[in-house]
């Protein structure tokens, strides 16, 4: 009796292995760089979304989504047209929301931007700083969702952005 259930409990743990063990360790690190950290008010700049060291199993990554909020008392409003797919990636942006979707037909298994987002500052915020979030964030390899930690840059607006004293 003793040996029958020692044996359950062995077949017990290799089923739960075998159908869990795929998705453990599935990983991937998700960037958000900006074309520049210090901006002058009224001018438009871009972030871009990366993706790289990317573990998700056989193929890759072929989706990736996250929710994307920005501070609205340093930046303009963004719509669909202010976000680009890079390196054949579909994106779509649900403006009420903030999520952000890319799909691409074929997977990425090594580093590569997915999404540039064109942001533009407002008026009068010489001097002040802003976020961009890029968080939620979740990518598949079409069997498994894999998360990232979320992702984040700030903007500091400045007219005079070398530092020097206008005389």
């Amino acid at each position: 009796m003793k040996k029958r259930s020692l044996i359950i409990a062995f077949l017990t743990v290799v089923v739960i292995l075998l159908l869990t063990g795929e998705t453990f360790g599935y990983s991937f690190t998700p960037t958000l760089t900006p074309s520049s950290t210090v901006v002058p008010e009224s001018t438009e700049f871009t972030v871009t979304v990366k993706i790289s060291n990317i573990d998700a199993g056989q193929y890759g990554i072929n989706s990736l989504s996250g929710h994307l909020s920005f501070d609205t008392k340093v930046f303009d409003g963004i719509t669909d047209t202010s976000i680009d797919g890079l390196n054949s990636w579909k994106v779509s942006y649900n403006a009420d929301s903030g999520k952000v979707t890319a799909i691409k037909n074929g997977f990425v298994t090594s580093e590569e931007e997915v999404f540039q987002v064109t942001f533009r500052t407002k008026a009068g915020t010489s001097g002040q700083k802003g976020t961009i979030n890029y968080k939620n964030i979740l990518a598949s390899n079409s069997e498994t969702d894999i998360s990232a930690i979320d992702i984040s840059t700030t903007i500091t607006v400045n007219n005079n952005p070398q530092g020097n004293s206008i005389s």
